[in-house]
């Protein structure tokens, strides 16, 4: 639960009323203590489309909100990162930190039959002209 009252502040431009704080004047410690837990921008942009869709994964994977500016991140990814070469995975793997290779994320292609599920709802596959 986000304590709203210490992410407020009254503001002297708008006639006395409350503003919401900048967060870069805020600190960790006292966010955290607001209540936020530190996220990142993925999550972040995750996070907004599953409340955007009522929290439906379902519904953020059929998204047609293509205008919005989170819509190619929605999925939890950056679709513009380049993959990661074999050469810094087996980096990777070399130095210990196995964790970050298993959780990268692969960018593919739905299955035929997600395809064929999209392609019911009048929505056009990935890579398909529109």
């Amino acid at each position: 639960m986000i304590d709203r009252a210490s992410c407020l502040e009254p503001c002297t431009t708008e006639g006395g009323n409350l503003v919401g704080r900048d967060p870069r004047q805020m600190g960790r410690a006292v966010l955290e203590a607001a209540g936020f837990e530190p996220s990142s921008p993925m999550e972040v942009i995750r996070a907004k489309c599953l409340d955007c869709c009522a929290g439906s994964a379902q519904e953020v994977r059929y998204c047609v909100a293509a205008s919005c500016p989170s819509w190619p991140y929605r999925m939890g990814s950056n679709p513009f990162r380049p993959p990661m070469s074999e050469e810094r995975k087996a980096a990777l793997r070399a130095s210990g930190l196995k964790g970050l290779v298993a959780r990268a994320k692969v960018h593919r292609e739905p299955p035929s039959g997600e395809t064929q599920a999209v392609a019911a709802r009048g929505v056009a596959p990935k890579g398909s002209p529109s």
